[in-house]
Formats: structure tokens, C-alpha cells, sequence
């Protein structure tokens, strides 16, 4: 059952990969607001984020109990 639920918890955190416009970028805005000391950006051609994406990101972060 606990395999079942973490199982879940990763398909869930996978989904800000659909929001974010790169892997990159998703990765670290989630590091980002999460708190890692990171810089939000990458490098060009890729963008930060828009403050929308930033958000959803972090709705599924507060889910999964990652984020306040």
C-alpha cells in the first residue's frame, strides 16, 4: 500500500513537467519555491517561468505537502 502511495505522490509531482514549458525550467522553479538556494532561470534560449506556471507549480507542490 505505502508503494501504491508514493507511487502516486511521484505521478503527481511528474505532472508540473506538463505546466512548465521544459523539464529544466520545472525543475528548478520547483527547487525554487521549494526553498533551494537556485536561480529560477536557465539558460537562453529557456525562460523563467510566468508567475501562472510558478503557481501551479507550487498548487501541486502544497498537495504533495513539499510546499507551505
Amino acid at each position: 500500500k505505502r508503494a501504491f502511495e508514493e507511487n502516486y505522490k511521484l505521478l503527481k509531482l511528474s505532472s508540473i513537467y506538463d505546466v512548465a514549458s521544459s523539464f529544466p525550467t520545472a525543475i528548478k522553479t520547483a527547487l525554487y519555491v521549494m526553498g533551494t538556494p537556485v536561480k529560477p532561470y536557465a539558460r537562453p534560449p529557456l525562460m523563467e517561468e510566468p508567475a501562472d506556471i510558478v503557481n501551479a507549480i507550487k498548487e501541486v507542490l502544497k498537495e504533495l505537502g513539499l510546499h507551505d
